[in-house]
């Protein structure tokens, strides 16, 4: 944290109550966030998720029932309007969609996210 806050220069946008992982930004505030998760060893995966903002349209639902038509090992974390979709990549590395920023989705959903990333990553 000290680097991102001291170095970089981000701010603290959210921290876990529990302390497992804080929500940083960029004074801009343009959206390019950054979740830094404490660890007790490091991931073999440094990167633990790349998210990816969806545009209107297609309910969360729907397409985590596309991936899963596909084969694709995925998690549906919330709904339609607050939730995401976790998909792991062929390189081992956890993507998250959804339609809000990774501020409100990991105050909502960050434990959930985490878990699931877990879950589908362990069954590769």
């Amino acid at each position: 944290m000290a680097y991102y806050t001291q170095i970089l220069g981000m701010q603290v946008n959210f921290l876990d109550p529990a302390g497992d992982f804080a929500v940083l930004a960029g004074k801009a505030r343009t959206g390019c966030d950054v979740v830094l998760r404490q660890c007790a060893e490091n991931p073999p995966v440094r990167l633990l998720f790349g998210g990816v903002f969806l545009h209107d349209g297609q309910p969360l639902t729907q397409g985590a029932a596309w991936l899963r038509s596909q084969g694709a090992p995925s998690a549906l974390i919330g709904g339609d309007d607050d939730g995401a979709i976790i998909v792991i990549d062929p390189d081992g590395i956890p993507l998250v969609y959804s339609r809000g920023s990774a501020l409100e989705l990991m105050m909502q959903h960050g434990q959930a996210i985490f878990a699931a990333i877990e879950t589908l990553s362990a069954a590769r």
